[in-house]
């Protein structure tokens, strides 16, 4: 267990309101041997082992040393790099597209010598200058109980704009009800962790082309990796009148439902996610093709 520091406070009691986790809509796993029960969680559950490592990573020291200095808590308490406690299960510098929710994925351990340990969750701009969500759950089935440890994975429920972002997660000391200890004086080093990641728009299709044939058009795109269906438009004019005609998870489409001698105007639009949990993600619409006359 982690020891708390013996610095005493000369300012009144801090009292931080904890919030219930209700917002992660997500599953956690608890094991009473900590190694152990980890890496079997994880091969369970089919994750691999590609985990940041901040302590040891270059790249990430000059953040490192921005996220000790100016602390992530806001509860008066200074951030501890430490992945010896705090663990997110994610790739650094991952990638959310604008329209979805962030995947959150860590594992936090047992941490305080007197108090039991609960995740506190925040996401701020690249310079931990501003905070964009901020939560430290109060539910007591996330609580860490003694040499025990809590595997959670879930959705955030914030969608960002494009922009460059720090997800840190904390572990806090709480109360066997998950609350603020109502004892604590003392100042603490908070062990967290954190990732960087990106939030930025869904790649439109490119290579947009329209062919006709009879009484058909026939469609055909290529749609970024990162997209999982295209919404495929059509009009006879062609800055508007624009309706939905198909839903496709694949490149091409036949449009059967034309008339002979006209034109038509196709537009196309990707999309990635569902109304769920993990929200939806758009991409802009191609510029239009237009077909010649039906045959």
């Amino acid at each position: 267990m982690r020891k708390k520091s013996v610095i005493i406070l000369l300012c009144a009691v801090l009292v931080v309101t904890c919030l219930p986790l209700n917002g992660f809509a997500g599953t956690k796993e608890i094991g009473k041997s900590k190694e152990k029960n980890f890496i079997e969680n994880r091969k369970e559950k089919g994750h691999d082992e590609r985990t940041l490592d901040v302590s040891s990573s270059e790249k990430n020291l000059a953040l490192k040393k921005k996220v000790n200095r100016k602390g992530v808590q806001a509860r008066g308490y200074e951030a501890d790099v430490d992945e010896k406690y705090v663990r997110i299960n994610l790739r650094n510098n991952f990638t959310v597209y604008r329209g979805q929710r962030v995947w959150l994925d860590f594992t936090m351990w047992d941490t305080w010598e007197d108090y039991y340990t609960i995740p506190s969750v925040d996401v701020y701009d690249s310079k931990i200058s501003r905070t964009f969500y901020s939560l430290t759950s109060g539910d007591p089935d996330l609580i860490v109980e003694e040499d025990d440890f809590t595997d959670y994975s879930g959705y955030l429920p914030v969608k960002l704009k494009n922009g460059s972002y720090v997800l840190a997660v904390s572990a806090m000391p709480c109360d066997v009800y998950g609350q603020w200890p109502s004892d604590v004086y003392d100042s603490f080093d908070i062990p967290m962790n954190f990732v960087q990641f990106k939030v930025k728009d869904l790649p439109k299709p490119t290579k947009l082309s329209v062919s006709r044939g009879k009484r058909k058009c026939t469609i055909k795109f290529k749609k970024s990796s990162a997209a999982t269906k295209c919404m495929i438009y059509r009009s006879t004019k062609k800055s508007s009148g624009y309706k939905k005609v198909a839903t496709v998870s694949g490149t091409k489409y036949t449009d059967k439902k034309v008339k002979k001698g006209k034109r038509y105007y196709y537009k196309v639009k990707a999309l990635r996610g569902n109304n769920g949990k993990s929200g939806i993600a758009y991409s802009a619409y191609t510029a239009p093709k237009r077909s010649g006359k039906v045959k």
